[in-house]
């Protein structure tokens, strides 16, 4: 298959995948439509401002391709411009269809100066790159930036607050010595907490980051409840200390980890802005080698180093990024599971298989999937399907590109017939493309082809119709051999089968990440019981309302929670430490269950002094981590370099040496 073949091949993908990408648009249009009904974003606001390109933003936003570019996207907004959810959603989308249309004009530019496979997939891949590293080096950046000045202004809060005793107040007077982004975040708690509804101005606000949604809930509960006095401290002051510490730990976290990492990324893109200039010069020295790298083991080796890079590169980031639980809608495998037929066949399976359904519905569970068991199965088959099907389609693509070489292509011919003379080469070349087309499918002898030569008066020399009519037999034997083998098959079931574990396996891995963000919960509600445990009248369920304003993994239990306690306090308690057994979540309902008998104030005595020993844990668990890490992004930042190096510059070398050893061998045998 030519490159010209390919590109048309691909572009025929192009325009499949962008019809079946508006089909797909069309088809969840009505799920999104419901769905934006009951959505935060359309609190208070009339439909149809930007409504286009909110549903552009809610499909994209649950594409496995898309969502974290665009989540990166849409934070770099919250932190900039803190407006309401549905403006920011429809900033982003506005921005980044720019940025690909953009895009889309650069690479047509590129492509038409100089067309080749290559320079397409290669101009796409750095474009990729490129705009997922601009976002996130603006994101990282205005996130540690955001950081730092909230540490300050938390500073300025305190001196002001010990002067008014008044946390609007306080607040207000921070705004003059404040500097964007934070002056912004500051500029809207003030107005959230002013407010005659504040609740809702609450939920229409986008919280950039944990510490700001921590002391906005601070600023909320003592405007409401007002300030105490415990141990002779201000539970505002006390609070906001501990605040601090946290963010100064996160600081230092973050800074380290990008010290840590830096030079990885450049490492990992570099072998792929080189094979083009490899593949030249090794050509222009070795001749021989064009039948490697334009041959189906020079296209795969190409492509492995490709795939490669791109997972060196997401695997590379995912570590340098802080782990961020996210509720996930998804919307296109739920349409299909809801087919009938689709769904009776996946129910089959898991009912199958009861115990382990309901064992990896509490793995879902725990490590804050939205996702239910009959979609994950249904995520897995797809998968598995998917590689299955790229796996013969590789296959069958080689077999017809070397097909193709096998009738068409001659460079061989020039290195055999070096003491040719240029007509004779020539003639030798249409012979063999015409011969070898003519005879692909039947069988004959060589002695058939050379007198045929002869008699037809292809070419006048015997000896030259003795070796046209060789590489005739040897290009017709070649060519009745290629087919789709029994054992590629095999392979391409075996790739699926490992691609139908890999998202289970994603899953488990990602269920031990998640301990750092389930630690990083304990905290948050530890922080939120020490601000409201010594209000006078508070209750069980208030606290348990508090907590689940701050949840993400513990989140859905805590709901639950809620929703039974009417019922019966206990054994609502009960079955939220039967739901999540979790220790340091359930030290803290245990905690909850003592409070009806000694209170709310003895129950959790120890509270602070637990918060500072899990601090204190953190920041080894986050030494270890981060160490752990920094090795597994070396390894990954270094492994297309090393494919490339090995299979695309040392192997063929090797192989060609070989080659020529062997027929200078044989050629000293013949004299």
């Amino acid at each position: 298959m030519s490159n010209i073949q390919i590109i048309q091949t691909l572009f025929a993908f192009l325009v499949v995948f962008i019809v079946m990408f508006f089909y797909f648009i069309y088809l969840g249009r009505k799920q999104i439509e419901e769905k934006q009904k009951y959505s935060i974003y359309n609190v208070g606001r009339k439909p149809g401002n930007g409504s286009f390109y909110y549903k552009i933003y809610d499909f994209l936003i649950q594409m496995p391709i898309t969502k974290g570019y665009f989540n990166k996207v849409k934070r770099q907004f919250e932190i900039l411009m803190p407006g309401d959810s549905k403006q920011t959603a429809i900033k982003t989308t506005k921005t980044i269809l720019l940025s690909w249309l953009i895009d889309v004009g650069v690479i047509c530019f590129i492509f038409l100066r100089k067309p080749s496979l290559y320079n397409a997939i290669l101009s796409i891949t750095y474009l990729f790159f490129i705009n997922n590293q601009i976002v996130y080096l603006a994101l990282d950046k205005s996130d540690i930036k955001l950081l730092k000045q909230f540490d300050k202004f938390l500073g300025n809060v305190r001196h002001y607050y010990q002067e008014h005793e008044m946390v609007d107040e306080a607040i207000y007077d921070t705004l003059e010595h404040a500097d964007n982004p934070v002056k912004l975040h500051i500029s809207r708690i003030h107005k959230i907490l002013t407010c005659e509804d504040v609740e809702e101005e609450v939920d229409n606000y986008n919280v950039p980051n944990r510490f700001i949604k921590t002391f906005l809930a601070l600023g909320v509960i003592i405007m409401k409840y007002g300030d105490k006095m415990v141990d002779n401290q201000s539970l505002f002051m006390t609070n906001l200390k501990y605040l601090r510490q946290e963010i100064n730990i996160e600081i230092v976290n973050r800074e380290k980890i990008n010290f840590l990492f830096s030079g990885f990324i450049f490492i990992a893109l570099m072998p792929i802005l080189f094979l083009q200039a490899i593949q030249n010069w090794a050509i222009s020295s070795f001749e021989g080698l064009k039948n490697f790298y334009y041959g189906a083991f020079g296209i795969l080796t190409m492509v492995l180093i490709f795939a490669t890079t791109i997972i060196s590169y997401k695997v590379i980031n995912r570590l340098k990024e802080n782990l961020r639980v996210e509720v996930k809608n998804y919307v296109l495998i739920d349409y299909f599971t809801k087919i009938p037929i689709i769904r009776r066949y996946l129910e089959i399976i898991l009912n199958k298989n009861y115990g382990k359904t309901l064992r990896f519905q509490e793995l879902l569970k725990r490590v804050g999937e939205s996702i239910t068991p009959i979609q994950f199965l249904f995520k897995r088959i797809l998968y598995s399907f998917i590689a299955f099907l790229c796996c013969i389609i590789i296959s069958l693509s080689i077999h017809k590109g070397k097909k193709n070489q096998l009738l068409t292509n001659t460079d061989n011919i020039s290195y055999v017939s070096s003491m040719l003379s240029e007509k004779q080469t020539r003639d030798m070349k249409e012979a063999v493309v015409d011969y070898a087309d003519r005879y692909k499918n039947q069988t004959i002898t060589s002695e058939e082809i050379e007198n045929s030569l002869l008699e037809e008066g292809v070419l006048k020399s015997k000896q030259l119709a003795t070796m046209t009519a060789e590489e005739v037999i040897y290009r017709i034997g070649a060519y009745q051999v290629e087919y789709y083998k029994w054992y590629e098959l095999l392979i391409a079931l075996l790739i699926a089968i490992i691609t139908y574990y890999i998202p289970l396996f994603q899953l488990i891995i990602l269920k031990k990440m998640r301990q750092m963000v389930m630690d990083d919960e304990v905290i948050q509600f530890q922080s939120i019981i020490l601000m409201i445990m010594f209000i006078e009248r508070m209750t069980v369920e208030t606290i348990l309302e508090w907590m689940e304003n701050f949840a993400n993994v513990f989140k859905k239990s805590i709901q639950d929670c809620i929703n039974n306690i009417q019922s019966g306090e206990m054994e609502a308690l009960e079955e939220l430490k039967q739901k999540e057994p979790y220790e340091p979540f359930v030290n803290i309902i245990e905690k909850l269950q003592m409070c009806d008998k000694i209170g709310i104030e003895k129950a959790f005595d120890e509270i602070a002094i637990e918060r500072f020993n899990y601090q204190e844990k953190r920041k080894l668990e986050n030494e270890i981590y981060t160490s752990n890490k920094t090795n597994y992004a070396t390894i990954m930042a270094w492994m297309p370099s090393i494919i490339t190096i090995g299979l695309y510059l040392i192997i063929p070398f090797m192989i060609e040496g070989f080659t020529q050893l062997i027929t200078y061998l044989n050629q000293m045998n013949n004299l």
